[in-house]
Order: structure tokens, then C-alpha cells, then sequence
């Protein structure tokens, strides 16, 4: 079966999007995530943008930790 544009359909999300940026050290990500409405920042190393101000709920130990909070927290 062939996709196609036509068969898009208009949806409505219930939950706030959850983005992943993934990449090395220094090429924006977050100061990119910075720019959304409302970020929430899951910090899972040491180091953060010095301009860049951010919501988190601190560094993240583990991957439970990570999971919990994109599982209830946002």
C-alpha cells in the first residue's frame, strides 16, 4: 500500500509534545529547547548554558528517574 499527502488527517494532542534532542556537546540543543514555550529541561550530565535559563528538577541520577518524569511530570 502506497502512502500518500491525502491520506493525512488532522488530529488534536491531549498532552504536551515531549522532544529528544540528541547530538555532541556545544551544537545548540539546548539552547534550542530553551526557545519552546514552557521547556522543561531533564538534566542527565553536569553543565548547562550559562545564559540559558531553564526549569529542571536537577540532575538525574538515573534511567528511572528520566523515564518517571517523562512519564508524569509533564
Amino acid at each position: 500500500m502506497a502512502l500518500s499527502i491525502s491520506d493525512l488527517k488532522k488530529v488534536r494532542a491531549d498532552l504536551p509534545p515531549r522532544i529528544l534532542f540528541y547530538g555532541p556537546p556545544g551544537i545548540g540543543k539546548t539552547t534550542i529547547a530553551a526557545e519552546f514555550p514552557k521547556p522543561v529541561f531533564l538534566q542527565i550530565e553536569d553543565g548547562t548554558p550559562g545564559e540559558v535559563e531553564l526549569n529542571s528538577f536537577g540532575r538525574l541520577e538515573t534511567f528511572d528517574q528520566v523515564m518517571g518524569y517523562l512519564r508524569g511530570a509533564l
